[in-house]
C-alpha cells in the first residue's frame, strides 16, 4: 500500500471520521511500522489533520491486537481444513462474521494493553506477575 492511498482512504475515510467518538485529547492512532504508516507523507498528513500517533516499537506483535486476530484466524482455518478456494473464502468470512465480536475485540485490545504495561515496568513477567527484577533498571 502506498502512503497517499493509505492517507486518502484509511485515514481520511475511517480514522478522521472516528475522532468524535473520543473526548478531546483522548485519541491516539496506533499503527505498526509499515512503510505507508511511517513515511514523511503520512507523518505530514497526520500532523495537518491533527491526529496524534502512538510511537510503536519495531517487532512488537504482542502489542498489536490485529496480530492476535490473524493468529486466531490462522488457527480457525487450520481447524476447519478447507479443501478448496471457495471453502477457504467461506471459512474466512465465517470467522469474521461469527468470531470477531465486540467482546473479542475488547479482549485482544486488553491483552495488548497488558503486554504494553508489562514491557514498560522493567520487570521480567511470567503470566501477570513479575517473576524477578532481572530486567529492572
Amino acid at each position: 500500500m502506498k502512503s497517499a492511498f493509505y492517507c486518502n482512504h484509511n485515514i481520511k475515510e475511517i480514522v478522521a471520521k472516528s475522532g468524535h467518538l473520543f473526548e478531546a485529547g483522548q485519541f491516539q492512532l496506533v499503527q505498526d511500522n509499515h512503510p505507508a504508516h511511517t513515511s514523511n507523507y503520512t507523518k505530514s498528513y497526520l500532523e495537518n489533520v491533527g491526529i496524534n500517533t502512538f510511537m510503536w516499537p519495531p517487532q512488537s506483535p504482542d502489542w498489536n491486537p490485529p496480530e492476535f486476530a490473524w493468529r486466531d484466524l490462522k488457527r480457525y482455518i487450520e481447524d476447519k481444513s478447507p479443501k478448496s478456494m471457495a471453502e477457504l473464502q467461506d471459512t474466512i468470512h465465517e470467522f469474521w462474521a461469527t468470531k470477531v465480536t465486540p467482546a473479542y475485540c475488547r479482549k485482544i485490545i486488553r491483552h495488548s494493553i497488558n503486554n504494553i504495561k508489562k514491557s514498560y515496568d522493567g520487570l521480567n513477567h511470567e503470566k501477570d506477575k513479575p517473576r524477578d527484577t532481572l530486567y529492572q533498571k
